[in-house]
């Protein structure tokens, strides 16, 4: 079982469907039908809007969808059949559990306070048990001063974003947008994280005045594609100016607009001037 079969699936059943959506599902179908979650259903309500008037359509569809998952679809069944914590009936506590053992002298009771017996704890498995215990509460020392860290760097990360911004969007090429075309179409490029290739050859192509979001899967290349277009390393015209708000930011009462406005560090800096050039006038008049 493939994505082009599912995709050739979806085609026949629904001819004329935009083929970003046929693309889309096909890939999440593959990708997603071994996890824990129930696959189907988010294909299933996307194809019930593409086929309100069809149900029936849309009903041997999913019948179809379903037999070519089989396979995934059963190992996801024996995984959800493995045994998992459960809530107690009645709260058990413990304190109280030791002492009625200790009162009424069953042997099946737990004995908290007696500590005459010898104990049978693996000596070696408790000290494991306190290095891993040791380094996991270092580790999340050091995490703790590292978020308390990022609020100390957020003034000196915005030097470097101006810098940045500056190098890489030259406000004699914004000047000179005039006339030229503003979409922009790359028919090859190459997006490669670390030793790892992301895209290869592949197209992309934005329309002026439309908006446009990427959808995946965590860690499959999203914010790396949008950090090379920021930061030009794929070939955008040099006329274009691109702004790039980082998704980590200090949460302040500053409005996600407001945000993608101060990335324009031209804008933003000629807002200032222009600010202090007019409290400068009203100084003089007085």
């Amino acid at each position: 079982m493939s994505s082009l079969e599912i995709a050739e699936e979806i085609r026949s059943a629904f001819p004329g469907t935009e083929e970003l959506i046929v693309q889309y599902l096909s890939g999440y179908l593959v990708d997603d039908a071994g996890e824990e979650e129930d696959v189907l259903q988010v294909p299933n309500n996307i194809l019930d809007s593409l086929g309100m008037d069809r149900p029936d359509v849309v009903q041997k569809l999913m019948d179809r969808l379903r037999d070519l998952l089989s396979d995934q679809l059963a190992a996801r069944a024996r995984n959800s059949a493995r045994p998992k914590l459960m809530k107690l009936d009645k709260v058990v506590d413990l304190s109280t559990a030791g002492a009625m053992s200790n009162a009424i002298g069953l042997g099946e009771g737990v004995d908290l306070t007696r500590e005459s017996e010898a104990s049978r704890v693996d000596v070696k498995k408790l000290e494991k048990q306190e290095a891993k215990l040791k380094a996991k509460i270092e580790k999340r020392s050091r995490r703790d001063l590292y978020e308390g860290s990022k609020l100390l760097d957020q003034h000196r990360k915005q030097q470097n974003y101006e810098e940045m911004f500056m190098k890489i969007n030259p406000l004699e090429a914004a000047a000179a947008a005039k006339n030229k075309s503003k979409d922009i179409h790359l028919p090859s490029i190459d997006v490669s994280f670390a030793s790892n290739r992301i895209l290869s050859g592949a197209s992309l192509t934005l329309a002026y005045g439309r908006r446009y979001g990427l959808i995946g899967r965590n860690g499959v290349g999203k914010s790396t594609l949008l950090r090379h277009i920021a930061m030009r390393e794929v070939p955008i015209p040099a006329h274009i100016t691109i702004l790039f708000v980082e998704q980590e930011i200090v949460g302040d009462d500053t409005t996600a607009l407001d945000s993608v406005l101060q990335a324009d560090v031209w804008r933003d800096h000629l807002l200032k001037e222009e600010a202090s050039l007019n409290a400068k006038l009203a100084e003089l008049e007085k």
